[in-house]
């Protein structure tokens, strides 16, 4: 019965993530809530649909970015994460794959990847959370980046986040002649 109270302390006790004011909806068929604190950033920064900052922290802000692609001929989730495995350990210093599975997205499936890998210039160790959804002919990128050392900070707002995050429908085409089936 004690171990029962401690955990049920430990749950209550855990910080929630208050909101920003406002929700980013975006035309490309998402919508997701910042944390308060927070920066949205929507210029467009590395071709992202969005950008959500959070403050820095030594000249590192955790991030959640978010590119919307158009999908490739023959891609799939499963064919994405045999890519992903490939291609990260080439592109980031000491990269370890934690954990991947699939898993819905506000019912849609989705690959989840956790990693950690370490940059150079400036040396740091960063943990990479990537969640991949194919809907409706777009493929979705979330990819959370936080200072691995650091997760106790940014870890729930991140979490909440993904979590947030719900599908709308795509803005109408401006083309005229287009015809939705």
């Amino acid at each position: 019965m004690k171990s029962k109270l401690i955990l049920a302390g430990v749950l209550l006790s855990a910080p929630a993530v208050a909101w920003a004011a406002d929700q980013f909806t975006s035309p490309s068929g998402y919508q997701i809530q910042p944390a308060k604190g927070w920066r949205t950033d929507k210029s467009g920064i590395v071709n992202t649909d969005v950008a959500l900052l959070a403050p820095t922290n030594n000249d590192f802000a955790a991030n959640l970015t978010v590119k919307v692609l158009p999908i490739a001929e023959n891609e799939t989730l499963d064919a994405d994460k045999g890519i992903g495995n490939d291609i990260f350990p080439r592109m980031f210093k000491d990269y370890h794959l934690v954990s991947q599975e699939t898993k819905n997205l506000d019912g849609v499936p989705a690959l989840w990847t956790v990693s950690t890998y370490h940059t150079v210039q400036p040396a740091l160790s960063l943990r990479m959370r990537r969640v991949e959804a194919i809907k409706d002919g777009v493929v979705y990128y979330f990819t959370a980046t936080e200072l691995d050392t650091n997760k106790s900070k940014s870890d729930q707002a991140i979490t909440d986040m993904l979590k947030s995050i719900k599908w709308t429908k795509p803005a109408a085409t401006s083309d005229p002649n287009a015809v939705s089936i």
